[in-house]
């Protein structure tokens, strides 16, 4: 059932990725996004070991889906959750060769998996809302970042790639490719450039979330 899963899952994930890409054109992918959130509640289902991240993917690719259109970053997220999803699914073939100590390990990794995914769908879903400058500025001194928690998310494939001999192939190097998130990018550059100037955070974030301009050039709604 797992590898079926898995199969089925990997036949939408391409055309996923494809209309993701094209949403700046104005390319309707709802109904896509909606059917691979649910493939992955049952790839999560069927193989219980990937149950936890692929129910926090299922919540990201929903509000990646509500978010279209709010910035860049959104379409970055988006493409990172199909990334790992795809992985999963290739994970889910693999998992049934694997020795028992191994797939203790495995699942071990997936709670890690589970807890950044979490981390990363935070700070997804404070995009578009009142007061987005302030709370974006707050996960930053937390470490609670986007381009921080994919770099983690990263660095824990390619843990399990070298402690269980996982391929080097297609989608993890997909995976290990450095994401940019423009909108995260410049914010923190124009909070900095505020900060230098003697204003405190809650001062600097006030003064970018009530600029039309700085609100239209970092992307509409936030």
């Amino acid at each position: 059932k797992g590898l079926e899963a898995a199969g089925g899952l990997r036949k939408i994930l391409e055309k996923a990725n494809v209309c993701l890409e094209k949403s700046r054109g104005g390319v309707q992918i709802t109904k896509t996004l909606v059917r691979v959130g649910q493939m992955a509640l049952q790839l999560g289902s069927r193989v219980p070991v990937l149950g936890g991240p692929c129910e926090v993917l299922y919540g990201i690719l929903g509000d990646v889906n509500k978010l279209l259109g709010k910035a860049d970053d959104v379409l970055v997220v988006g493409q990172k959750a199909l990334d790992v999803l795809e992985y999963l699914a290739n994970l889910a073939e693999v998992l049934k060769f694997m020795a028992q100590e191994a797939r203790d390990g495995v699942e071990a990794r997936m709670g890690d998996l589970q807890t950044m995914l979490e981390a990363l769908h935070d700070v997804i879903k404070s995009y578009g809302k009142p007061g987005f400058f302030r709370r974006l500025w707050e996960m930053r001194k937390m470490g609670k970042t986007l381009a921080k928690i994919t770099c983690d998310i990263q660095h824990l494939f390619e843990t399990l790639k070298d402690m269980y001999g996982l391929a080097r192939d297609r989608q993890m190097v997909q995976l290990l490719q450095t994401a940019r998130y423009p909108l995260e990018a410049e914010v923190e550059r124009r909070m900095a450039e505020r900060q230098q100037a003697g204003e405190g955070d809650e001062e600097a974030a006030a003064a970018l979330q009530s600029d039309p301009t700085v609100v239209q050039v970092c992307g509409a709604g936030c």
